[in-house]
């Protein structure tokens, strides 16, 4: 029903030239609702335009940034995440708080992306109150969603999980 809901605002964002505006999207809410998918849609989308697009979840981004530190390569990865028309980062929330080095180097990629008014795409399943339990400290938390929410259409998901729905569905 949530999605029922968003339809009319996701479809008007899906349509619109969102990238040209700089604008984002945060997809908030439980496991199984398909933010995902909506989020995926979205980079499908403009994959179909031959724009450059990145989807990686936070996890792997922040282990990327700290091997690619430590190896001497940063800059060329920072680029590889900031430069993109689009950055789907999924899953902020779903694994443990994220060390020091790691919450700096993801604040740099989207204070990157949002000084050059490049579009970054969120999927995650914390409120936006509970993401200083993601990053490092408040501060950072608190900056990263000051820059991502200034210029971005939030789609709030709420029900029961697809994949919950899908196995009564197969048990039946």
């Amino acid at each position: 029903p949530s999605i029922l809901k968003l339809k009319g605002r996701y479809l008007k964002f899906l349509e619109a030239d969102f990238l040209s505006q700089g604008l984002s999207a945060l997809f908030v809410g439980s496991s199984g609702l398909g933010k995902t998918h909506l989020a995926k849609a979205l980079g499908y989308r403009l994959c179909q335009k031959n724009v450059r697009i990145r989807f990686t979840n936070l996890s792997a981004m922040g282990l990327d940034l700290t091997t690619a530190d430590s190896t001497g390569r940063l800059k060329n990865v920072m680029l590889q995440y900031s430069q993109p028309a689009l950055l789907i980062l999924d899953e902020i929330g779903y694994v443990g708080r994220l060390r020091e080095l790691e919450s700096n180097l993801v604040f740099q990629i989207i204070s990157e992306r949002y000084d050059g008014s490049r579009s970054t795409v969120i999927t995650t399943n914390k409120p936006f109150g509970e993401w200083n339990q993601i990053f490092h400290n408040d501060a950072m938390a608190h900056a990263i969603i000051d820059r991502l929410a200034e210029r971005s259409e939030v789609f709030h998901l709420e029900g029961k999980s697809y994949r919950e729905t899908h196995r009564k569905r197969l048990a039946e």
